[in-house]
């Protein structure tokens, strides 16, 4: 980024190359400035960045966040080990990786996982629906993706018959369909639960 700004001679190269040229240190405020123009390029479609190298330290991050956006997560490639510690024996130094843990920001990662990566980003599916005829399988590939996801059916079939036994009293069983809005109540109901 610093050699393309300064070769294409912007304000922002010139800036740098007079700091660089005095002996001087690029500033966190810099750094902003060149990511700002880039984050908020007006390019819609891209609206998520990952950067590498930047934040170094709670000073850059304050500065980031101050005048650019606010950081999601910063990623901590663990490894293998089964307990990962972030320590910061110093007390006037304040490190990035203690600052985001203290936050719940700090993201830890053993491995290369592309949908675990995604969801740190905030890329998360929250529903899906498995649709089509009687035994067409719905059930099975609904089976498979709450498996692969972590997540839960909700099968309306048997939403629909727990409202029916509701619906019932012991005089009277319920008969014919069941009302619509009486699924919706029970599945609002089960998600409000699971939350």
């Amino acid at each position: 980024m610093i050699r393309d700004e300064t070769e294409r001679r912007t304000d922002i190269g010139v800036e740098i190359h007079q700091l660089v040229s005095t002996g001087q240190i690029i500033s966190n405020d810099l750094y902003v400035r060149m990511l700002k123009n880039i984050i908020f390029s007006g390019e819609t479609s891209v609206n998520k960045f990952l950067m590498t190298g930047f934040p170094h330290d709670d000073n850059a991050v304050a500065e980031f966040e101050s005048n650019c956006s606010k950081i999601t997560a910063i990623i901590f490639a663990a490894g293998p080990e089964p307990v990962i510690e972030i320590q910061n024996n110093n007390l006037n130094s304040f490190n990035i990786d203690s600052l985001f843990s203290k936050q719940y920001r700090l993201k830890i990662m053993k491995h290369w996982n592309s949908m675990e990566f995604q969801e740190q980003l905030g890329n998360r599916t929250e529903w899906g629906l498995v649709s089509g005829r009687t035994l067409s399988g719905k059930s099975t590939v609904a089976k498979m993706f709450a498996d692969l996801t972590r997540g839960k059916i909700l099968n309306m079939s048997l939403i629909a018959e727990e409202c029916k036994k509701k619906l019932s009293t012991e005089d009277e069983p319920f008969e014919g369909e069941v009302p619509l809005e009486e699924v919706e109540k029970e599945t609002i109901a089960i998600v409000q639960k699971d939350k």
